[in-house]
């Protein structure tokens, strides 16, 4: 099973999954890759890469990191954790687009549907649980845009989703190996 735990940044998802892989080692875990790739193009945070290049070239390079999930799909591996999903690379690119941008929203919608139909389960965080601590990848000021437009799109794709309900990290932790381990 691929499950994908998503929404807006700040809510916990990445110490989540940090605290579930102590707990389920023997699980694979697919993390998301901006902290890791923006240093490697020479650049501070996404921020710097999106006002010289754009958002929708950042969110495809970004998305390129899902290519890996039919091979995941057809491994013997039972369960894998995903650090965000394709819905949350297209909810960056409308939260960033500009006007010359908007022409690559059908591309981007299409990577998205192609690479949504490798994942079985989204796990969803909702904002207002964890007080975000703004850093160099984060702003305070965009993640509840950035979850009204996760919402809309799970919406738009027809994708149920299971919305986390517990509120400390051990918690959520075993709430989501819970949920995987009963679906499998």
């Amino acid at each position: 099973m691929i499950a994908a735990i998503i929404g807006s940044h700040g809510v916990g998802k990445t110490s989540t999954i940090n605290r579930i892989k102590k707990l389920r080692p023997k699980w694979l875990y697919v993390s998301e890759s901006t902290r890791e790739i923006m240093p490697k193009l020479g650049f501070y945070n996404p921020y710097e890469f999106v006002d010289k290049y754009g958002i929708a070239f950042y969110e495809s390079i970004i998305m390129s990191q899902w290519s890996c999930l039919k091979l995941l799909q057809n491994s013997n591996q039972n369960n894998i954790i995903l650090d965000r999903s394709p819905i949350d690379n297209l909810a960056y690119y409308y939260l960033h687009r500009t006007n010359d941008e908007m022409i690559y929203e059908n591309i981007m919608l299409k990577l998205t549907q192609y690479y949504m139909h490798f994942i079985d389960e989204l796990v969803y965080f909702p904002t207002g649980v964890f007080r975000l601590i703004p850093d160099s990848m984060q702003k305070v000021e965009t993640q509840e845009q950035l979850n009204r437009i996760i919402i809309n799109l799970l919406k738009q794709f027809h994708k149920k989703y299971y919305i986390i309900s517990s509120a400390s990290i051990e918690d959520r932790a075993k709430e989501i190996i819970n949920y995987v381990e009963s679906r499998t």
